[in-house]
């Protein structure tokens, strides 16, 4: 049973990342735009606070039932992705598009940490003393221990489909693709 929430889990974050990028390419086109505003027009908040609650409860199951001991990285990526479960769930409540300013801050800075943890993993940056010897940020959990499923890579990918979904919710409707 636990490998099949582990891999529910890296299928969701996949699922999620490969979403975001085609919201993001989309948000640069009128017919993208278009397409994704008859998909989902008007509920991108409550997409973003799923994401957020369902990104935190897979952070919080890890460590929690699971028993993986995070990071000093993966701290970083819980900092600024909690918090958008208040943000974004308060703005679907209240229907307030402006909330995207702070959802998108927490999302533009988790995936930048999440970025750089990735690095880390895979080599590009060393370690140096910034991780724990004793629980390092490349520690490759089970489950999460093959080629690029790393508890990174999602929350990487859940961080850009909150991304691709401010990107759209704050879009003009009638933007030409040099403006947007």
């Amino acid at each position: 049973m636990d490998d099949l929430i582990r891999t529910m889990m890296i299928v969701g974050a996949y699922l999620a990342g490969g979403s975001g990028l085609a919201l993001v390419i989309l948000r640069f086109s009128a017919s993208g735009r278009a397409l994704v505003q008859r998909l989902i027009g008007g509920q991108e908040l409550w997409f973003g606070f799923a994401t957020a609650v369902l990104m935190t409860a897979a952070s919080l199951a890890l460590s929690e039932v699971f028993h993986y001991n995070p990071c000093r990285w993966c701290w970083f990526q819980r900092i600024f992705a909690y918090p958008n479960v208040v943000v974004l769930g308060w703005a679907a409540l209240r229907r307030d598009v402006k909330a995207w300013a702070s959802a998108l801050t927490l999302a533009g800075i988790g995936i930048l940490i999440s970025m750089w943890h990735i690095a880390i993993d895979v080599g590009i940056v060393s370690e140096g003393t910034s991780c724990d010897p004793l629980n390092p940020c490349t520690t490759r959990w089970k489950g999460f221990e093959h080629g690029w499923s790393t508890i990174q890579v999602g929350a990487f990918c859940c961080f850009l489909f909150i991304i691709g979904l401010g990107l759209h919710a704050t879009a003009k409707p009638t933007e030409s693709p040099a403006e947007a």
